[in-house]
């Protein structure tokens, strides 16, 4: 018997009728590639023949975004055990079409993208991080938060229903972009504060200097607006942050 198993298919989850069966009578110790076979054996290798899939679809995608990829016929359901066509037939035997899979890499895909959200989310505490800045994070981490979120009959922030969870691409493409605006942003943040350093020698601004105090951090040509100041008050940072988290526009 010669058997493919496509319920797995998160387009067609379930329905059997997709699924290949074909099963036929081999005298003992002959071979299923033997001529008295031929038409037989025709539809299976019509379908699948060895590596090459015919009318078997490959790769298919189940509902956890896990990648199917169609290998060989196999004498074993869970590892793969190319059957040999020519080999003498003794008893009855099931062939499978085998296929491998990326599940390893789409759950550590998952992990990193939770853990890749963990850190934007820290960086948002970064006091020398500008309104806008913090707001172009903050947008990346809910884009990233939604694709982690895909499920089956779950809407994603558009009203889509994908019908799967996201695939190691989709998984990655979030990872990718949520990387950019990291780098992109503590390397900015990074050189306020070594700027700052330079300018003030590091003073904390305590005691009666004036050091540190309503400190502007500004980019290089930069001028001076409400909107881009984090200040500095002795040691207490008053962050755009905290300022966003107040206003009830942070909402992470």
């Amino acid at each position: 018997m010669w058997i493919t198993n496509r319920v797995l298919d998160y387009q067609y989850l379930n329905d059997t009728s997709r699924n290949f069966y074909h099963k036929f009578k081999v005298r003992r110790k002959e071979a299923v590639d033997d001529a008295d076979y031929s038409l037989d054996y025709s539809l299976v290798q019509a379908y699948a023949d060895g590596e090459t899939a015919g009318n078997l679809v490959t790769p298919f995608e189940d509902i956890y975004g896990v990648e199917h990829n169609y290998k060989n016929w196999s004498k074993k359901e869970n590892t793969l055990s190319v059957f040999d066509p020519s080999m003498k037939i003794t008893k009855a035997t099931t062939i499978y079409a085998y296929y491998e899979n990326n599940k390893p890499k789409v759950d550590k895909a998952r992990v990193d993208l939770a853990d890749t959200i963990q850190n934007a989310k820290d960086l948002l505490g970064n006091p020398y991080l500008k309104a806008g800045e913090a707001d172009t994070i903050s947008s990346k981490i809910l884009e990233a938060m939604d694709t982690l979120a895909w499920a089956r009959d779950i809407l994603d922030k558009d009203g889509i229903d994908h019908r799967r969870m996201a695939n190691y691409a989709e998984l990655q493409q979030a990872i990718d972009g949520l990387l950019d605006v990291i780098n992109r942003y503590s390397n900015i943040s990074n050189g306020r504060l070594s700027d700052r350093v330079r300018r003030t020698g590091g003073a904390s601004g305590g005691g009666n200097s004036s050091a540190g105090r309503g400190s502007i951090l500004l980019t290089p040509g930069e001028k001076n607006t409400t909107n881009n100041k984090a200040t500095l008050e002795g040691s207490n940072v008053t962050s755009l942050y905290s300022e966003l988290t107040e206003s009830g526009r942070q909402i992470l």
